[in-house]
C-alpha cells in the first residue's frame, strides 16, 4: 500500500511445518514533510487461519522516514487451506484529517 504519503510493504518468510506458518513484518514510512500520528494497523485473516499480531513499535511516523514503525504478525495456516487471505485496516492523522485506508492483500508465497 502507497497512498497518502504512508508506506507499507511487507517482508513474509514461509515456514515449512506440519501446518504452513508465515513469518510476517509490515514496514511503515512516511513520504511527507509532516509526521502521521495515531498510526493503527489493524488485520484479519479468515477463521480457519489462526493470527498473531504483535503491538507496533511505535504510533508515529516521522517525516520522510523509511521504514522507521514496525509491526510483527504470524499467520497459521493448515495444509488443507490453499489460498491465504489478509484484510488490513490502516488509520492515521496527518494535517488534522484522519485518514483510513482498507483493502486485502492474498500474495503469499
Amino acid at each position: 500500500m502507497n497512498k497518502n504519503g504512508l508506506q507499507v510493504d511487507l517482508d513474509i518468510e514461509k515456514q515449512l511445518n506440519p501446518d504452513r506458518t508465515y513469518m510476517i513484518k509490515a514496514y511503515f514510512s512516511n513520504h511527507q514533510n509532516s509526521p502521521l500520528t495515531s498510526l493503527t494497523f489493524r488485520v484479519a485473516v479468515p477463521r480457519t487461519l489462526q493470527l498473531q499480531l504483535d503491538p507496533q513499535s511505535a504510533q508515529v511516523v516521522p517525516p520522510f522516514s523509511q521504514k522507521t514503525v514496525t509491526q510483527e504478525m504470524t499467520i497459521q495456516v493448515p495444509a488443507n487451506v490453499a489460498v491465504v487471505r489478509m484484510r488490513y485496516h490502516v488509520s492515521y492523522v496527518t494535517g488534522g484529517r484522519t485518514i483510513e485506508e482498507q483493502g486485502e492483500f492474498s500474495q503469499f508465497p
